[in-house]
């Protein structure tokens, strides 16, 4: 049925025919280079090869052969493999057998690393407690690359925050922007000469990144009165007054003149018991009874410290 030869009605394929087809290309060798600081590997470009199995990975990418059996011998730079499988091209059976070389080399993106590669500098100051995990976002932002030329080089802890050198500016500025809008924060991006390739100029960026020196929970005072910091998204604010329970919203670039009271002056406050719209409650910084103004039913309720008085949060 496959070469035109007659056979018996309980044998379609004749003897020749199903014997393995062994490959015509005879032992050849096969080169690729594995980067001793990554592991990555390179047959025509790097990555194109799965380090944790080279064999294989040879196999079907050079000789497009899967579901097979695959024998090695020899030594790890020098080895000889033999294969039988499925042709992904005929989808017959083949064999075949070629001499795998492994040689060292270090790839491009382990040497920019090694050679502290950096397009851009990320800045981070200013900010509370969440400094640290503002780093932190930028990091993994970062790692979740799927690109390998995307890497930080070096990380710099200085008294004002943070400087984190960056591969790819592109991808610096991605992160300052989802940084931003995670914590918020005001940016700002400089550029320097720093040579010429090609006749081309070639520039860093550095990207300031300053977080609010606030977070969302926290008092502030502002000349109109007394705000809890509701919601931060980027250069976006939004406060609610604390006596009237009223929304307002400002850019973070026009807070000038303002202070902070922190997540710390707030705490539960418990009803001991209620006349009209009076709430008597335990005063949770000094556990004194002291009378405050609350509609509500609720047997505990949230108390703002500021000053001597006692505030109660909507």
């Amino acid at each position: 049925m496959i070469c035109g030869k007659e056979t018996g009605s309980d044998r379609p394929v004749c003897e020749e025919c199903s014997r393995p087809k062994i490959s015509s290309r005879g032992i050849e060798r096969v080169k690729v280079k594995r980067c001793p600081s990554c592991h990555s590997v390179m047959l025509n470009s790097w990555g194109d090869v799965d380090g944790d199995d080279i064999p294989s990975s040879i196999v079907e990418k050079v000789y497009h052969v899967k579901e097979g059996d695959i024998v090695t011998s020899g030594d790890e730079r020098n080895l000889r493999v033999s294969f039988s499988g499925i042709s992904q091209d005929s989808g017959t059976r083949v064999e075949g057998t070629f001499l795998l070389q492994i040689s060292s080399s270090t790839c491009p993106v382990c040497a920019r690393k090694l050679g502290n590669y950096y397009e851009a500098i990320i800045q981070v100051r200013g900010g509370t407690g969440n400094l640290r995990e503002a780093l932190d976002f930028i990091v993994k932002t970062v790692d979740s690359s799927p690109s390998r030329d995307v890497f930080i080089t070096r990380i710099d802890r200085l008294r004002e925050g943070y400087d984190v050198l960056i591969s790819d500016k592109k991808f610096a500025r991605a992160a300052v922007k989802r940084t931003a809008e995670r914590f918020g924060g005001t940016t700002k991006e400089t550029s320097h000469l720093v040579g010429l390739k090609d006749g081309n100029e070639l520039y860093r960026i550095t990207l300031s990144l300053r977080l609010p020196d606030f977070r969302e929970g926290d008092i502030v005072s502002l000349s109109s009165g007394f705000f809890i910091v509701k919601r931060i998204r980027g250069d976006i604010l939004t406060f609610v007054n604390i006596k009237t329970g009223t929304t307002v919203q400002s850019k973070l670039r026009d807070m000038k003149d303002y202070s902070v009271l922190t997540s710390d002056n707030i705490r539960e406050a418990r009803v001991l018991y209620r006349q009209g719209k009076t709430a008597y409650i335990l005063d949770p910084f000094d556990f004194r009874e002291k009378a405050v103004l609350d509609s509500s039913s609720s047997q505990s309720i949230r108390v703002a410290k500021i000053g001597d008085e006692l505030l109660v949060i909507n």
